[in-house]
């Protein structure tokens, strides 16, 4: 595939295999590959490191997402995304995974994805919780119990020119010290706190901080920060518009009212 570019090219059956349609056109985004130690290929927390899963017939799975880094490099959670600089202020806050980016299932102050800016510019960490649910149900097997339903930790120096570098996987009270981190001379932490059992439950709570120069704790910010939220009731028009025969445009109101029921109401269309 051609990076930053718009052709990918497939060789026979791997043309129809989802993941690998994936793994090509995030090279068409500008992604180069996710590694693990000395394998180019090896993070499997997203589809840019190429452990993808088969089914006994021979078929592929395609429910696969791209990692922490590739994923705020995208911008398709912004709205979702915290940038900290640990030698300034430290991270105490609530990690939802991509499934949980519906309407009922996020809060304003919940993060999906949290990059902690270096201050030498080449050693930005970037963290994501990472669920066996839904669009990110296809994790191979023998990589479950150690990094599915954890917060996984990339490194990305330069995230439109090299590959990624998986960093760390962690689970609910585990924590990663990287000493002289960035050439700080002082060891960054980055401990989960706590995690739900899945997304209907919530999140995760993590920290970060640099010791000797900023500091937090679980305990700090005390809020409910891996309870799921409260879906409002109540159903709101949309400031969307549509092209209605004639060009005329009209809102969901409009439509709601030709149905026999209110458009809000109807299970699996959009209010």
């Amino acid at each position: 595939a051609n990076v930053r570019g718009t052709k990918s090219w497939y060789l026979d059956t791997y043309g129809s295999m989802p993941t690998v349609l994936m793994h090509e056109l995030g090279h068409n985004l500008g992604f180069y590959h996710s590694r693990l130690g000395h394998e180019e290929y090896g993070d499997p927390t997203g589809v840019m490191g190429g452990q993808f899963q088969f089914s006994e017939e021979g078929l592929q799975w395609g429910k696969m997402c791209f990692n922490a880094a590739k994923t705020y490099t995208a911008g398709w959670y912004a709205d979702h995304h915290s940038d900290t600089s640990p030698e300034l202020t430290p991270y105490n806050g609530s990690l939802v995974d991509i499934n949980s980016v519906t309407p009922g299932h996020i809060r304003d102050r919940d993060d999906v994805v949290v990059r902690l800016q270096a201050p030498n510019n080449l050693d930005h960490l970037y963290f994501m919780l990472d669920r066996l649910e839904g669009i990110t149900s296809d994790m191979l097997p023998q990589f479950h119990d150690t990094h599915a339903n954890h917060v996984n930790i990339i490194r990305q120096s330069h995230p439109q020119g090299v590959s990624s570098d998986f960093v760390a996987s962690l689970a609910s009270g585990e924590e990663y010290i990287e000493n002289n981190w960035a050439d700080t001379g002082k060891a960054l932490h980055i401990k989960v706190c706590s995690i739900a059992d899945d997304s209907s439950k919530g999140g995760a709570k993590v920290i970060a901080y640099l010791e000797g120069q900023t500091f937090t704790t679980c305990e700090d910010d005390n809020q409910d920060l891996t309870s799921a939220p409260t879906p409002s009731p109540a159903c709101a028009d949309s400031t969307l518009k549509m092209f209605i025969r004639g060009g005329a445009k009209k809102g969901c109101s409009w439509v709601a009212a030709n149905n026999t029921q209110e458009r809000c109401k109807i299970r699996e269309v959009a209010s």
